[in-house]
């Protein structure tokens, strides 16, 4: 195993289908950087995700970690945790890296220091075949209104150490929770305007339960209560403003800000932001 590690490359793994675990590992190929591949067994049963894990070691740069399950946060903790290199790269055990732009960020992670977090664009394979435009950074953005810089981001480790990893508590959008802090934090992002990764689509026929619709409603309010209230200076906001403008969403903007952030409205109401809006007091 490579002492001088530059990216580690994390994937828990659930009971994941062999096929897509394998098809996963070998889109990382040729990358000219020093990495490393940590697989993160999440406590998984299945007959056929077993027997490939144990394949696991033939392939370069990579190692194997078990542990009992604790779900997806706790995996990538547990792998990051074990992880050598100065950047963080998570991946899910069904999607594939896209490794020659992957390189392509690692050049301007290498050329600029002040990065600490680099995100891209992703294309959508199997059942939906489309490309995800992630679209430039917007600090209160980011904080609030969803992940639009997906999972699949470069980061220094350091950033995983001062916001003490993945959270737990969360059974889904763990991700958006993760970068939202980071947003707050006042860390550094950049877009790079390439693909990094293929996010794999597959439609079972079947919606969200009940439970898990509420569930998910529920962690994107925590998302938002947990972003502290002086985080919304001038600066900020002018800046979500003129992005939503810009990317022509100033519905959803709206629509985010009545729900969570009432005062914020008015206020925004106040500024002209909203010209066919009544101010009610």
């Amino acid at each position: 195993m490579l002492d001088n590690v530059l990216v580690s490359i994390v994937i828990p793994v659930y009971n994941t289908k062999a096929e897509f675990i394998k098809e996963c590992i070998e889109s990382i190929v040729d990358i000219k950087y020093p990495h490393e591949i940590i697989v993160v067994d999440d406590g998984s049963y299945e007959k056929d995700t077993l027997e490939f894990l144990e394949e696991i070691k033939e392939y370069k740069n990579t190692r194997l970690l078990r542990k009992v399950n604790g779900g997806l946060s706790s995996a990538r903790n547990f792998g990051i945790n074990e992880a050598k290199g100065k950047y963080i790269l998570p991946l899910d055990s069904d999607d594939l890296l896209i490794s020659k732009n992957l390189e392509l960020a690692l050049d301007k992670l290498l050329s600029d220091e002040n990065i600490d977090i680099l995100y891209g664009d992703f294309q959508n394979f199997g059942d939906k075949n489309t490309y995800n435009k992630s679209g430039e950074f917007s600090r209160m953005k980011i904080a609030i209104s969803g992940n639009y810089v997906s999972a699949v981001i470069l980061y220094k480790k350091e950033v995983w150490d001062s916001l003490g990893g993945y959270d737990i508590t969360f059974n889904s959008i763990e991700d958006w929770d993760f970068s939202s802090r980071a947003a707050v934090f006042g860390y550094n992002f950049t877009y790079l305007a390439v693909p990094l990764f293929k996010y794999r689509r597959i439609f079972n026929g079947k919606s969200l339960s009940q439970n898990d619709l509420s569930s998910y409603i529920e962690n994107k309010k925590r998302v938002v209560n947990n972003v502290p209230r002086e985080f919304f200076s001038k600066k900020n906001i002018n800046d979500y403003v003129l992005t939503s403008f810009k990317r022509e969403k100033k519905l959803f903007f709206k629509t985010a800000i009545i729900l969570f952030f009432p005062w914020l409205y008015r206020f925004l109401l106040r500024k002209g932001v909203f010209k066919n809006d009544i101010i009610v007091d």
